[in-house]
């Protein structure tokens, strides 16, 4: 423990604004001074084995990197006395300069530069020659990913060596925990060998008794990826009211998650959430999850329908439906005339699904999407409806570009033009390498 009331000089560099602590591997707590706390304007920490610079950071106020999530709690003072506070926070065991040289961004997909062999190298299969992966696994929604995930005002980064955050017993330790929680705006969570949820169900917990309300309600965007022991990424169930200002997500390689978010429970079993949750989230991306059943359950209280724009999904062998519907809500939605029975995706432009062999429906509900421009399949051998689209908008102008296998084109089911769902207002584009079967030889006659 590092008691900072009593030693002098450092009284004095806080009222210089400053304090860097680099390279303390054994410093658990610190026990900051009363006062002067407000005038601290550059706080740089860094507790794991081998502490590197990590360049020059301006528009940051605090860069913490700890190897053991119980140093927050030395950390409270930051959020309960700066309003105004920016801060890049590392849970990590190993140092930045010890990871082969790749920075963050470079570790969560930010460079321009990605090649095929790159792409094979982390496990992103290419079953089709004619299909440029690379463009569907990099484009997110017509901008680059670099600007999708560059780190915002409060960053949090969770990575390998860190103990799983549900085994945090005592309120005294989960409180930090729920006050970062419910700050960050951008989370990067990968190569944790040992984590089982990002967000457990005691936070929600904890702030009932801290007076917050809902959960993650600050985050735009998040990635995480090769946990291999990952299960549900949100463990939410207690709380509906969350993730009002999310925007981006991405998943990868979590090879035994099950579920993306869980939450409120119905009685069919489905978890929802409540009013204005998933309201501003435009781009979902997932792939290389090969236990994952569905994405995310909708109901009628909120309106991720409505502001959604890009569905990625790659390599998901189990997944049988992305967004499957309360029961009450099917039914008020095949009760509506205004939009003949369909859920309304009024945003939504591009669906790319690839090597999804047990996928039926993207939605449980029919869909409605009269601004939908491009959908590409490969490998989704069971679905059989794509979504219904604006009749008169494309017979004026363009068609919905479909790219997929002529043999998953022929089984698709049509509910006809009065409804928008009708073969003509699709321009399908079949591999260049699909030819027609024929006789091989000479008919005998």
């Amino acid at each position: 423990m590092l008691d900072l009331i009593k030693v002098r000089e450092v009284a004095r560099s806080l009222q210089r604004v400053c304090l860097v602590l680099v390279g303390c591997k054994h410093l658990r707590s610190i026990s900051w001074p009363q006062t002067r706390m407000r005038q601290l304007r550059l706080l740089r920490i860094d507790t794991r084995s081998s502490g590197q610079d990590r360049g020059e950071e301006e528009c940051l106020h605090a860069f913490v990197d700890v190897a053991d999530t119980r140093f927050l709690q030395s950390l409270e003072f930051l959020w309960t006395t700066t309003p105004q506070l920016k801060m890049d926070l590392c849970l990590s065991s190993t140092s930045i300069g010890n990871d082969d040289g790749r920075s963050c961004h470079e570790k969560m997909g930010c460079t321009n530069s990605t090649s095929t062999g790159q792409l094979l190298a982390a496990g992103l299969p290419l079953p089709y020659r004619d299909v440029c992966l690379l463009q569907t696994a990099t484009k997110i929604d017509g901008s680059s990913s670099a600007m999708q995930f560059q780190p915002l005002d409060f960053h949090m980064e969770i990575g390998d060596g860190i103990s799983d955050i549900t085994n945090v017993a005592t309120t005294q330790a989960r409180r930090p925990i729920s006050m970062v929680m419910n700050r960050v705006e951008s989370l990067h969570v990968h190569d944790s060998s040992s984590i089982t949820t990002v967000v457990p169900e005691y936070i929600l917990l904890t702030n009932l008794l801290i007076s917050y309300v809902g959960s993650l309600n600050r985050l735009k965007w998040c990635r995480v990826e090769r946990c291999p022991k990952l299960d549900t990424v949100f463990a939410t169930n207690k709380d509906p009211n969350s993730f009002f200002k999310l925007k981006t997500f991405w998943a990868a390689h979590l090879l035994m998650a099950r579920s993306i978010w869980s939450g409120s429970p119905t009685k069919r079993g489905l978890s929802v959430y409540g009013y204005g949750s998933f309201i501003k989230l435009r781009v979902i991306h997932i792939h290389s999850c090969p236990r994952l059943t569905f994405v995310l359950p909708l109901s009628s209280n909120h309106f991720l329908s409505y502001g959604l724009e890009t569905l990625h999904i790659f390599c998901c062998g189990d997944l049988r439906q992305i967004f499957p519907v309360e029961q009450e809500f099917q039914e008020e939605i095949a009760a509506t005339h205004e939009t003949k029975g369909m859920l309304q995706f009024p945003k939504l432009k591009d669906l790319y699904l690839h090597e999804l062999p047990s996928l039926q429906l993207v939605c449980e509900a029919k869909m409605y999407a009269p601004n939908l421009e491009t959908i590409h399949l490969r490998g989704c051998w069971s679905l059989r409806r794509l979504p219904a689209t604006d009749g008169r908008r494309r017979q004026d102008g363009r068609p919905v570009a479909v790219d997929c296998e002529k043999e998953c084109w022929d089984e698709l089911e049509w509910d006809g033009m009065e409804y928008g769902h009708d073969p003509s207002l699709f321009q399908p584009r079949h591999s260049k390498y699909y030819r027609k079967r024929h006789l091989r030889g000479t008919v005998l006659r």
